[in-house]
């Protein structure tokens, strides 16, 4: 697992939403950055967002989370919630984090992949919080 930042958190942790929300609310995602697996999410007081969806087997597909959806925020956010759409075949799980700002929903990170119960789920967040930076989390 990659060590970054001053903390980490998992899609599937019970606290992830709030967690999300302490870090989110009330600034904006200045830039974002990402290919198939990873995003990198810079907020306006420098703090650094870091995900990485699940790695899976290396055999084949089961386990594997791909990055589908990457969108900045350029207003004030005021609202945070974590969604996870199960499918019924368990073919393909969605993970989202949706984010508001003035009235608009904006889709912020979207996970999608599948897994047999052996190799996990979801998407990893590591946190970089800049020394300067009053964040508590």
């Amino acid at each position: 697992m990659i060590q970054r930042g001053e903390f980490y958190t998992h899609s599937d942790d019970d606290d992830f939403e709030q967690k999300m929300r302490d870090l989110l609310l009330f600034h904006k995602v200045v830039k974002v950055e990402g290919d198939d697996q990873n995003a990198e999410l810079t907020l306006d007081n420098g703090v650094k967002l870091y995900t990485e969806g699940n790695l899976g087997c290396g055999g084949c597909g089961n386990g594997w989370y791909y990055l589908v959806a990457l969108n900045n925020c350029d207003n004030v956010i005021t609202n945070v919630e974590a969604c996870i759409d199960y499918s019924d075949n368990s073919c393909c799980d969605i993970y989202r984090l949706f984010v508001y700002a003035e009235d608009k929903k904006i889709n912020l990170v979207q996970y999608e992949g599948g897994d047999n119960g052996y190799y996990g789920t979801g998407y990893n967040v590591y946190v970089n919080i800049p020394k300067e930076t009053k964040a508590e989390i």
